[in-house]
């Protein structure tokens, strides 16, 4: 089957796990070098993974480049990956103990600094690329996305409240009404993010 006999979204290939951690970056090569270039998504079932095609089809083939590196057996596993309303689950075999380390090394800087919900570490990969943020999180706290809606939130409310006030000015206060219009001005200026 040629790429351009794929629908966008089709299944082009099914992985059984365990895989090796590495061996994503040997698929996703894989994956270019046979369909094309392009956005490809991941499905999760469980014991297996899928790779579908990208949303607006695949680009050209890629045939030149660095091969990724082979996986070797005392990495990381991935066991089983399911994604079900939202959530991911994933089993992960890690026979060096790398994720108990990164996360022993996290819990004790959560501690030092006496965090009270989460705590944050940026990491880079080998080849200096984006960096990535890791975090770590109390289950029953909040996310940092959860956090930041709620605060924004507060501040939407803030901001109905104080437009309303803007109009309504009271008279009976011991400021003049301009005093008051100006104060509750500079209070919305406050709250207006900067573009």
């Amino acid at each position: 089957m040629s790429a351009t006999e794929i629908d966008p979204g089709q299944g082009v290939a099914v992985f059984a796990l365990p895989i090796p951690a590495s061996a994503m970056a040997m698929i996703t090569d894989c994956v270019e070098r046979v369909y094309g270039t392009g956005e490809t998504m991941l499905e999760f079932k469980g014991q297996s993974m899928q790779i579908n095609a990208p949303a607006d089809g695949f680009g050209p083939r890629r045939t030149t480049g660095k091969r990724p590196p082979r996986s070797t057996d005392d990495e990381m596993r991935v066991i089983y990956q399911d994604y079900v309303d939202g959530k991911i689950t994933m089993t992960i075999e890690d026979q060096q103990y790398r994720i108990a380390m990164l996360g022993a090394i996290m819990a004790q800087y959560f501690d030092a600094i006496k965090a009270t919900n989460y705590v944050e570490m940026q990491l880079r990969s080998q080849e200096g690329e984006m960096p990535f943020v890791l975090t770590l999180q109390l289950a029953s706290g909040l996310t940092p996305h959860q956090a930041r809606q709620s605060a924004e939130a507060r501040i939407d409310n803030a901001r109905t409240y104080l437009e309303r006030t803007l109009t309504n000015v009271d008279p009976a206060y011991p400021w003049s009404a301009d005093d008051q219009r100006e104060a509750i001005q500079t209070a919305l200026d406050l709250l207006t993010p900067e573009a």
